[in-house]
């Protein structure tokens, strides 16, 4: 019974890994439309996050519900479950699987985490571009200082490439 609960978590560490790889490659396509400013793109990118994550979370789920069955592990309400305490807790038969599968996770875990960061640096890079080009079109830039210790001349020169009359 245990051996065979063993080999069952396996395979949901299985099942979690490739949900995990599918997540690292839709994170790629992001990045891809990010520097496109592929919109639609994104919105589709979010959705299919939105899936991955959700199927992510099911599969945790099953785990937990697998392990609290068998006595190897936490309640399903246990907000603490990690997949690391299970390990100790699983047959010797297939602990070393499980805990190839676990370090396996990990190491994605971690890649994920760095292209999110990546995602997330390219998206404030555009804005501040965006930002910037903006401010320089209307003529609503703060004054930088050229003086030193702080100071602004009172007519900071306008460098507009666009003006208006209202």
């Amino acid at each position: 019974m245990m051996k065979m609960a063993g080999s069952n978590l396996a395979s949901l560490f299985y099942e979690k890994i490739r949900l995990y790889r599918d997540l690292l490659d839709v994170l790629d396509q992001e990045k891809k439309s990010i520097i496109a400013i592929d919109l639609d793109g994104l919105w589709k990118i979010s959705d299919q996050k939105k899936k991955i994550a959700e199927n992510i979370a099911a599969v945790r789920l099953r785990m937990m519900d697998l392990s609290s069955k068998t006595g190897m592990g936490h309640d399903r309400d246990t907000p603490t479950f990690q997949t690391s305490t299970v390990l100790s807790l699983v047959p010797d038969g297939v602990r070393e699987q499980v805990r190839k599968c676990q370090v396996t996770l990990v190491a994605l875990k971690d890649e994920i985490r760095l292209r999110l960061a990546e995602n997330k640096r390219y998206v404030g890079e555009y804005l501040t571009v965006l930002d910037e080009l903006i401010g320089v079109i209307t003529g609503a830039a703060s004054p930088k200082p050229i003086y030193g210790r702080r100071r602004v001349p009172e007519k900071a020169p306008a460098h507009l490439f666009l003006s208006r009359e209202v």
